[in-house]
């Protein structure tokens, strides 16, 4: 698809499900969308789409599914983020946005995945947003949180961060207790222990989920994927990892 996100299309008053990514999709996002008060899910990552998030994106509070990554999207996270409180996974990764983390991310009780890595948001991760790792959702954070090569700063600060990637070099890994595995641009077989505090059928819905919303397969992602090595590990019954592109 080409061309801008029509108006008209966010004015469909029963639009559940909204999937426009991996298109060639330019613009902005509709200062409409907010029309669109059932939407559960909204995909449209992977396009050329630009512009500052409208207002009318946090008027969708039946919002579980918002996947904004791989665009050129500026500005940064509105406080508004708040009201999107039934909202379960965010990515806006792959974006010069800029600012910072807002505090009010934390009352999105339910949120279980937040993807923020390879932007320019910077400063700390608050510990309002933090304490959902803790909580029954056990959510999960990738940012770019790793020291940097040069500097040995990160350009994020996360103590609460299940993977962590440098901001310039895009190498991430995994944070845990023990001694992390590396993932970079080689496809390696990489492991998650059982012992791991995530649940398998909790990371199987979030695999399904953007799978699903990327028109992609189980196969079709890289080892290099932190969602692969997630997958590699609930398929493993050993938890000794399973390369599935092997």
């Amino acid at each position: 698809l080409h061309g801008t996100i029509p108006q008209e299309l966010v004015e469909l008053q029963f639009l559940m499900a909204l999937d426009l990514s991996w298109n060639n999709l330019t613009g902005i996002i509709p200062e409409n969308i907010g029309h669109a008060n059932v939407l559960e899910i909204l995909s449209l990552q992977g396009n050329e789409l630009n512009g500052t998030l409208p207002n009318g994106l946090f008027e969708l509070t039946n919002l579980k599914y918002l996947f904004l990554g791989d665009n050129g999207f500026s500005g940064s996270i509105s406080e508004n983020i708040e009201q999107l409180a039934n909202l379960r996974q965010l990515t806006v990764s792959e974006n010069p946005m800029a600012g910072t983390i807002p505090s009010a991310l934390g009352l999105c009780k339910y949120l279980e995945s937040l993807n923020i890595y390879y932007t320019n948001i910077e400063g700390t991760i608050p510990e309002e947003v933090c304490l959902l790792t803790q909580g029954y959702n056990n959510l999960q954070i990738q940012a770019d949180c790793s020291p940097d090569k040069a500097t040995a700063v990160p350009f994020i600060k996360c103590d609460c961060c299940k993977f962590c990637c440098d901001h310039n070099t895009h190498e991430c890994k995994i944070e845990s207790d023990e001694q992390p595995s590396a993932i970079n641009d080689q496809h390696t077989t990489s492991t998650i222990s059982n012992n791991s505090d995530v649940t398998r059928s909790q990371l199987m819905e979030k695999l399904e989920v953007e799978v699903l919303h990327r028109g992609a397969t189980f196969n079709d992602m890289a080892s290099d994927d932190p969602r692969q090595l997630a997958l590699n590990w609930i398929l493993d019954e050993d938890g000794t990892g399973l390369d599935l592109n092997a």
